[in-house]
């Protein structure tokens, strides 16, 4: 599984709007990913010290995810584990099957919300357009 996490604000997707400072999590699923505990993945990344008390200062990141609770919004995102041949030709040979991917990535999105975390997200696989301003910038990619 891979995360790319994003600190953002003024974030849109679809019909969701949100100003409030979100967590944008872009997950990719790979064909290894269905036998992983997702438990210990959202234990994991709720214990990452990547935010700050002062979201808009430039400090160090001294809080977990889980002492802020910040919303989270999740998107499945293929591309993360796109590979290229030598020609550039572009395959996902270790993304996970459709159905099986929706079910690890509908899974996950419950895990959050057991931990009390407000979560959004869209339909698995969705064609979408986002708009967000990425504070910081501040950008992690997580290979679990």
């Amino acid at each position: 599984m891979r995360l790319l996490i994003q600190r953002v604000k003024d974030l849109e997707i679809g019909n969701f709007k949100s100003d409030k400072v979100t967590l944008l999590i872009f997950v990719a699923i790979e064909k290894e990913d269905k036998n992983k505990d997702l438990k210990n993945i959202v234990e994991f990344l709720e214990n990452l010290e990547v935010l700050s008390d002062h979201i808009f200062v430039e400090e160090k990141f001294t809080k977990k995810i889980k002492e802020v609770k910040p919303e989270i919004f999740l998107v499945s995102q293929i591309t993360l584990l796109a590979n290229f041949s030598s020609s550039g030709k572009i395959n996902f040979d270790k993304a996970i099957s459709f159905l099986e991917g929706e079910k690890i990535f509908n899974n996950f999105y419950q895990e959050l919300k057991n931990k009390g975390y407000i979560v959004h997200c869209t339909s698995f696989g969705s064609y979408l357009e986002i708009k967000s301003t990425n504070i910081g910038p501040t950008n992690f990619l997580l290979i679990i």
